[in-house]
């Protein structure tokens, strides 16, 4: 693990062990863009070895951003050895759960929508073939009416029928 990470996490136990409000000063300085609390830019510079450049009184940006950068990497494991995670990385996963879980419900509302016009679309095609089979069953009928007429006048029967000889 990164040295300086440590040198600067031991030193903010220490006295963190004395005020409380040193976590929450922490928990606003990380946030906050690793600014705003004195007395933390001033431990972090001590266990990273930034010093204001001569004449300016100020880091150079490239240093600090860097040593932020290595300082966040090596909180980020820090928090891993304890199966922890950042409140950002934990709050990004939450609205993608959130998102997920809403997503998820759109789904199941459309395949419950989908189901619905399944069921009405077999009971229609149900009906379909009910009529369709209902219109055989009585041009059947009028055929084997017509067949059975046709065979009485070729055979004869109507003329027996009609002749008194």
């Amino acid at each position: 693990m990164d040295r300086q990470f440590l040198k600067f996490w031991g030193n903010f136990l220490l006295q963190a062990a004395e005020n409380q409000k040193r976590l929450e000063d922490l928990t606003r300085w990380m946030t906050g863009g690793f600014s705003g609390a004195d007395d933390l830019n001033e431990l972090f510079r001590s266990a990273y070895g930034l010093k204001p450049s001569s004449g300016s009184g100020s880091i150079r940006t490239e240093a600090w951003e860097q040593a932020a950068a290595q300082f966040q990497k090596a909180f980020s494991e820090y928090l891993a050895l304890f199966e922890a995670v950042p409140r950002s990385r934990y709050d990004a996963l939450q609205k993608e759960k959130e998102h997920l879980e809403k997503k998820a419900e759109e789904q199941a509302n459309t395949i419950s929508q989908l189901r619905a016009q399944l069921a009405e679309s077999r009971m229609a095609e149900g009906k379909v073939l009910s009529g369709f089979q209902q219109l055989m069953d009585i041009q059947n009928e009028q055929f084997r009416q017509v067949s059975e007429h046709v065979e009485r006048m070729f055979s004869g029967k109507n003329r027996k029928s009609e002749d008194p000889s």
